[in-house]
């Protein structure tokens, strides 16, 4: 097992003013954080892509959007859908299917131009861009080291931790939830200078590969790689490398740390419209391709949804009998047979949910999971996705 930095030492020099200030003023946090940040602008496209709609597709499909059973846990529910949405908060509930829409829906005082946070669903929108530096070489391996492009945490233990073992979330990096300051969480999400908890370097609880932790610190170092080898801001490059290319209708923007020279928040600050969030499933169920142009590798895309052949251990009980796995930056539901699911995921219940087998994008973003009985968001896209003809 590799030398592990001692426990605590991300702690030093991580506490300031600024960050306690945000973290006592302003958490807990909401869908309205987007406003709250400093930001960098990702302009849309220049000749934005609509989708078009599907009006005999969306008559044969409502009869299936009407009631909805899943499973939450180990117990099956059976809902109306649209009492569902409304009871929860919802903002956006978007069906697409072979590239046109089928149901697009906005609710509890949510509109189609109403920027929309990601939450760690940002992750995958971030994950993307590593596949686009290896297209450039500008990231040379995936089984790279990471200290190759962050130098100064050679020496601390770091050495076999690999991209990807950043992307997968088996780098060996814990992460506790809470809503004190020195949980990993808000530190994460609140701090006026991620670079500085970073290069203070988070602790390790496990050798890399050994098992799954998911944790923005693993997002946050890929930032930092990111930021070093492309040669621009980590906005400017994915407004260059993604959200142009898929035909974005409006301006998005990532929240940074701080003003000025700040880092992008990549494990929770892209913000967004609905509609075109959904774009980055259709890109990833078309293989990385966007009309005539691959905007992503297809090898890369295949890696990062496709399941795991054995997944380790660290996933929990709920997610055992649902089959989930975490491959490159999303989510997935290995399903029977060669088919599965896969879904990028974020706090309050923002989700895309792509289902390859029916040509299906499906998306639901909210300003609360569900109340005080949070829904199990993938596994109700799951359903509708098998249940949808």
């Amino acid at each position: 097992m590799a030398r592990l930095p001692p426990r605590g030492a991300v702690r030093a020099g991580t506490f300031d003013l600024g960050y306690l200030r945000r973290f006592y003023l302003w958490s807990p946090s909401g869908a309205n954080d987007w406003a709250r940040f400093p930001a960098r602008a990702v302009a849309r496209a220049d000749v934005p892509f609509h989708y078009p709609a599907d009006a005999a597709r969306a008559t044969l499909c409502a009869p299936s959007l009407r009631e909805v059973t899943y499973s939450q846990g180990r117990q099956p529910r059976t809902v109306i859908l649209d009492d569902l949405l409304a009871r929860t908060d919802t903002t956006a509930f978007i069906v697409v299917k072979n590239g046109a829409l089928v149901r697009e829906t906005y609710l509890n005082g949510h509109r189609r131009d109403a920027m929309t946070r990601a939450f760690s669903a940002s992750k995958t929108f971030a994950a993307a861009l590593v596949g686009a530096a290896l297209s450039e070489g500008r990231i040379e391996n995936m089984d790279d080291p990471f200290v190759r492009y962050v130098p100064e945490l050679r020496g601390r233990g770091y050495e076999g931790i690999t991209i990807r073992h950043l992307l997968q979330m088996t780098a060996g990096f814990p992460f506790t939830y809470g809503r004190m300051p020195w949980a990993d969480s808000p530190l994460l999400y609140w701090h006026t200078n991620i670079r500085r908890v970073i290069l203070a370097g988070p602790r390790l609880v496990s050798s890399p590969g050994e098992r799954f932790q998911y944790t923005s610190y693993s997002s946050a170092l890929l930032a930092v790689v990111l930021e070093r080898v492309i040669g621009t801001t980590i906005a400017a490059y994915f407004e260059q490398q993604v959200w142009k290319p898929i035909g974005a209708e409006y301006d998005a923007s990532w929240s940074l740390d701080h003003d000025g020279a700040g880092l992008e928040y990549t494990a929770s600050g892209f913000n967004a419209r609905a509609i075109d969030m959904v774009k980055l499933g259709t890109l990833y169920l078309n293989g990385g391709r966007w009309g005539d142009e691959q905007v992503l590798p297809a090898d890369w895309v295949a890696a990062s949804v496709s399941p795991l052949p054995s997944p380790l251990p660290g996933y929990s009980d709920d997610q055992r009998r649902s089959n989930v796995y975490y491959k490159l930056g999303w989510w997935g539901h290995e399903l029977e047979g060669d088919r599965f699911g896969y879904f990028a995921e974020g706090y309050l219940g923002q989700v895309i949910y792509v289902y390859p087998d029916r040509q299906l994008v499906i998306a639901r973003f909210g300003k609360e999971p569900g109340g005080p009985d949070p829904v199990d968001w993938p596994m109700v896209l799951r359903a509708i996705a098998e249940k949808l003809p």
